[in-house]
């Protein structure tokens, strides 16, 4: 295959970079403990849900929503219920990225060769010479720019595949559904981030080296991975009942669902020919939001079941 091994490390350290700086300096600005989350105590599970939407679609990090809900749950702050429509939320929030980057693809409203540099010559800009909420606001604008640039870079990787033997072969490998979900957890635990996961297959499916046989379950797979995190947290509570392990098995649990329901849909379409047509970025952004939307609307309705130990919580506390 003829890749070049240094521009795809480059694109991949920015891309990653790019959405770090981007994620911390939009919860800098909004915060992920702030009136929107605190406020929570007293609300039902739809509208914990869509606040975690809405504020993992700001901060860029369904990690760092599923982490305050467990340690919200384990406070007291919010119930179990409550602290698990957040989290399922913030699955939804996630796949705001893949709309954006979707916007800045090769068929999108805005130009790649244009927003690349303003943003991260704006965002320098601002970040050197602004103060206060400026400032953030030029690092998150400068981390956008270095986001767009790394998934440009990655796509003129991917370029060259698209007539490659080698290529060929490694994606007969991934043919079977099992193996690309499992490749596509893999990406998102290694990257400790589903949005970033998504990204790298979108620049894929932009090169058009991916058929829906596979950048589906591809996709299917980040949101499984990204689980990682809140199970590698969930061992830091002591107590095996405790209300953060709960919370991070209701996470785990929707992403688990949402993927077998999907997969029950892939044996009703694997024989059609779309199913092995390539896939395209904006594609790919438009089938995360529509997994996940449909997945959470399917099982939002169980959070309203009989009150149990779900509807418990303890003390609870202002943050």
């Amino acid at each position: 295959m003829c890749v070049n091994f240094a521009t795809f490390l480059g694109g991949l350290g920015l891309l990653v970079y790019g959405m770090q700086l981007l994620s911390a300096a939009l919860c800098r600005l909004v915060g992920t403990d702030n009136t929107i989350l605190a406020r929570l105590h007293r609300a039902g599970p739809a509208l914990c849900a869509a606040a975690g939407a809405a504020v993992t679609a700001v901060a860029e990090s369904s990690s760092a929503v599923t982490l305050f809900a467990m340690g919200a749950a384990d406070a007291g702050v919010l119930t179990v219920r409550q602290a698990v429509a957040l989290c399922w939320g913030a699955n939804l929030g996630t796949t705001a990225t893949g709309q954006i980057l979707k916007l800045a693809g090769a068929d999108g409203v805005l130009s790649p060769a244009l927003l690349c540099p303003l943003c991260c010559f704006g965002g320098a800009a601002l970040a050197q010479l602004g103060k206060g909420r400026r400032q953030i606001a030029g690092e998150a604008m400068l981390g956008l720019g270095l986001t767009f640039t790394g998934l440009n870079s990655l796509q003129t990787v991917f370029l060259p595949l698209l007539h490659s033997a080698g290529a060929a072969g490694l994606l007969a490998g991934l043919q079977h559904p099992l193996l690309a979900f499992g490749a596509g957890a893999a990406l998102a635990a290694l990257l400790q981030s589903s949005s970033a996961a998504v990204a790298l297959v979108q620049a894929a499916a932009a090169a058009g080296v991916l058929p829906w046989a596979v950048a589906a379950p591809l996709v299917m797979g980040t949101d499984l991975g990204t689980c990682s995190t809140a199970l590698l947290a969930a061992l830091g509570f002591g107590k095996e009942k405790s209300a953060a392990r709960q919370v991070a098995a209701g996470h785990l649990l929707f992403n688990l669902i949402g993927c077998a329901g999907g997969a029950v849909c892939g044996l009703f379409v694997q024989k059609k020919p779309v199913w092995h047509t390539a896939a395209s970025l904006a594609g790919v952004a438009d089938f995360q939001l529509a997994f996940n939307a449909v997945t959470l609307l399917v099982l939002l309705p169980v959070l309203y079941g009989r009150k149990g130990h779900l509807g418990k919580k303890k003390h609870p506390k202002t943050v």
